[in-house]
């Protein structure tokens, strides 16, 4: 009998591990990759690939780091 671990992150489940960045939408919740430099730079904007809001990455739903 296998047993399915549960996760301890609040990742979505379907995160790819890794050094991935995910970024919520402040605006409709969805998730997107980005790149460790625009989340260090911190003045470019992000544009949602769901619903085309803009927002700076500190303006972000939420932020997952590896």
């Amino acid at each position: 009998m296998s047993v399915t671990p549960k996760s301890v992150s609040d990742a979505p489940r379907w995160e790819k591990q890794g050094n991935t960045i995910w970024v919520s939408c402040r605006a409709c919740r969805g998730w997107f990759p980005i790149g460790g430099d625009l989340l260090a730079n911190g003045t470019i904007e992000l544009k949602c690939p769901h619903c085309a809001d803009a927002f700076l990455p500190t303006d972000a739903a939420k932020v997952i780091q590896p």
